[in-house]
């Protein structure tokens, strides 16, 4: 999977043909998720600090 960004451990990919709906993949160590670009809905388990942190990012 393309990654796009690498932050705090953190990082961010994405697949450019993937499913509905609009999302990115996260992984933090062992913790692998993913999250909707639309409604923020988390998909997976993470430290919820990791969460925000990807979610400032994607606000960004």
């Amino acid at each position: 999977m393309p990654e796009i960004s690498k932050f705090f451990g953190i990082i961010v990919s994405l697949y450019w043909r993937d499913h509905n709906p609009p999302h990115i993949h996260f992984t933090y160590g062992e913790y692998e998720c993913s999250i909707s670009v639309i409604d923020r809905v988390v998909d997976g388990k993470a430290p919820s600090k990791v969460i925000a942190k990807v979610n400032e990012w994607m606000d960004f």
